[in-house]
């Protein structure tokens, strides 16, 4: 689930941009909660900790948006900034606050789906897992998992940098990998979507070339994983 908040003190203009958002996510299968505020004082008011991406009006009463990137950063480096105003006057301010992007009014759908496409596939590219491995703990990161299988006791991962064993179950590693970011092909086996290279028949095979064969009582939950994520 994606938490956004989109802060102008315009209406027609945050509900242009809500619609769009809804439209993108809708279209890709993901889950997203949007919420509107009228001013930088609202939303900090709001006591919202958990957002992933704010976007903010520049030219706003009181607090504009540049000084609300300045708060939000002083307390997070992780949430996603998007400046959005009809004048380039403080682009340069923007990016030194370290926003992601800056788009003009009116927002069109094609420059705000570049946009989150960007901004997605860079939080995806940051999602890591922390397991236990020679009784050391060790992150690996979602972006680097091809797929993962048992073998005795064992859970076997296989990633661009090797394979890492440990002793966690595959249900507990189904657990802690982000929702529809892998798909069980078997009874001891999971494979990450973004890896899927090709399906034929019952045969899966990796971008990295690895041919796994698809049990029958998934294969039709994995021919729908991947044709949502063909979609995205």
């Amino acid at each position: 689930m994606f938490e956004i908040s989109l802060i102008d003190d315009v209406k027609v203009d945050r509900k242009v941009l809500s619609r769009h958002l809804q439209d993108y996510f809708d279209g890709r299968g993901i889950d997203a909660e949007i919420s509107e505020y009228t001013s930088s004082e609202e939303f900090l008011s709001s006591g919202n900790t958990r957002v992933d991406i704010v976007f903010l009006d520049i030219y706003m009463d009181e607090m504009n948006g540049v000084e609300l990137a300045r708060k939000i950063r002083s307390k997070s480096r992780d949430v996603s900034i998007v400046f959005v105003s009809g004048s380039n006057e403080f682009a340069s301010e923007a990016f030194e606050v370290g926003a992601d992007s800056y788009l003009k009014k009116p927002v069109v759908p094609d420059s705000l789906y570049n946009v989150m496409d960007n901004i997605l596939a860079k939080k995806k590219a940051d999602i890591s897992i922390e397991i236990i491995v020679d009784r050391r703990a060790t992150r690996i990161y979602m972006s680097e998992i091809t797929y993962a299988e048992t073998s005795g006791r064992h859970l076997i991962i296989h990633t661009a940098n090797g394979e890492y064993e440990s002793t966690i179950t595959l249900k507990d590693f189904m657990g802690m990998v982000p929702e529809g970011a892998m798909v069980r092909i078997s009874r001891f086996e999971l494979v990450s979507l973004d890896a899927v290279d090709s399906l034929n028949m019952d045969v899966l095979v990796t971008k990295a070339g690895d041919r796994l064969t698809v049990s029958k009582k998934y294969l039709d939950e994995v021919k729908e994983a991947m044709h949502s994520r063909s979609r995205r």
